[in-house]
């Protein structure tokens, strides 16, 4: 994956990784044989959305209130496996949110 900060126009190489509820962007330390963990970003406060094809050939953006990042892959199926998963983590943590709400509801009226 590729990636690039609203702030920072040039596209870097970093690697993702996708947890229930987080999106952890790093870039690789090969002599160390590392992860350095350059942003996090929290699945409960972004919004994905499509750029134009001038823009990026097979990329998307994530948008949250501090930053907005853009993702860039080498083909159209990396970026629609890495859009898919995304959004599902954000429906499924979207679903608890609602759960919860719901109990907690239901126990402040009875």
């Amino acid at each position: 994956m590729f990636f690039k900060t609203s702030e920072n126009l040039t596209f870097k190489k970093r690697y993702g990784f996708l947890f229930n509820d987080l999106l952890l962007i790093t870039k690789h330390l090969v002599v160390e044989r590392k992860f350095w963990i350059r942003f996090h970003v929290g699945l409960s406060r972004i919004r994905v959305v499509d750029v134009k094809p001038s823009r990026s050939r097979f990329g998307f953006m994530l948008l949250n209130p501090k930053m907005d990042l853009t993702l860039e892959f080498q083909t159209g199926e990396d970026k629609n496996i890495w859009k898919t998963e995304i959004e599902e983590a954000i429906r499924a943590l979207d679903d608890k949110k609602d759960v919860l709400s719901n109990v907690l509801q239901n126990k402040i009226f009875e």
